[in-house]
């Protein structure tokens, strides 16, 4: 069953990992583009199941700063589900402002249906259930 769960892992690193390539800074291609984004962020964003249990998602160092901020205009991290809504590129004075690529709040109930979904096909697949008669 460890090869299944890690199945299931891999689906959701897949969707996860191309929601944040979506969302992760990009070049200027318009005037909401990041004037200092090349691409290797987004490129750099990969997702590893650890133990067969695990999911990891990495991606450059300097994400975080893109992410969460710099300087005085640094935020603490809520989770996935807990940030706003991913935010464009604007200069910031005293540091980066965040633009939350990491945000997963407009996609929790996606994902946390693939989850669900998943669970329910490795239940149904590996245990037997029985029912009793009252008398």
């Amino acid at each position: 069953m460890s090869d299944e769960i890690e199945r299931g892992l891999r689906l959701l690193g897949d969707r996860i990992i191309a929601i944040l390539k979506l969302q992760a800074p990009q070049p200027p291609r318009s005037r909401f583009g990041n004037p200092y984004a090349t691409g290797r962020l987004r490129d750099s964003i990969r997702a590893t199941v650890l133990n067969q249990n695990t999911l990891s998602i990495s991606f450059n160092r300097y994400g975080i700063y893109t992410d969460f901020g710099s300087g005085n205009e640094r935020v603490q991290s809520t989770g996935p589900f807990g940030m706003p809504a991913r935010q464009n590129y604007t200069r910031g004075t005293g540091g980066i402002k965040p633009q939350y690529w990491t945000t997963l709040t407009q996609y929790q109930d996606e994902l946390t249906g693939m989850v669900e979904g998943e669970v329910l096909r490795l239940f149904e697949q590996n245990f037997k259930t029985t029912t009793t008669r009252n008398r």
